[in-house]
């Protein structure tokens, strides 16, 4: 996570929320980023058991968060099998780069967002409240 000024931020996240990250460190970072702001995260490690993990926990789960390099199944098909049980799931890319082509296949397949990697936290947290308000 890139470093930033640390800015007051409202707690008000209650929502459950789907971190997708197969780097340790990123993972835990970004899971205490999220907790802070008030979320329930469940997490997963690789785009199979992230697929497992919606299954379980569909009714629940408001938004997904995944890296697009996972490990036994990428992120990008984790999150279309995801989008296959729930069309209406809000999803959301990390990576570090994306070509247009790649990024105009996954908006017209569902995904609503992308955020760049390395993650700025007030970002992050500002785009994951308004996809959940429905912005």
């Amino acid at each position: 996570m890139a470093e930033e000024q640390h800015t007051a931020q409202t707690a008000d996240g209650t929502e459950t929320i789907l971190l997708v990250e197969d780097e340790p460190m990123l993972l835990e970072l970004v899971q205490s980023l999220l907790e802070s702001a008030g979320y329930r995260v469940l997490t997963a490690t690789d785009g199979r058991t992230a697929v497992e993990m919606y299954r379980t926990h569909q009714q629940e789960i408001r938004l997904v968060l995944s890296d697009l390099g996972l490990p036994l199944l990428s992120g990008w098909e984790a999150c279309r099998q995801m989008l296959a049980i729930n069309p209406a799931l809000k999803v959301v890319v990390a990576t570090g780069y994306l070509d247009h082509a790649a990024k105009d296949e996954m908006m017209e397949s569902g995904v609503k967002e992308f955020v760049q990697k390395p993650y700025f936290a007030a970002e992050l947290i500002a785009k994951l409240r308004d996809l959940l308000n429905g912005k």
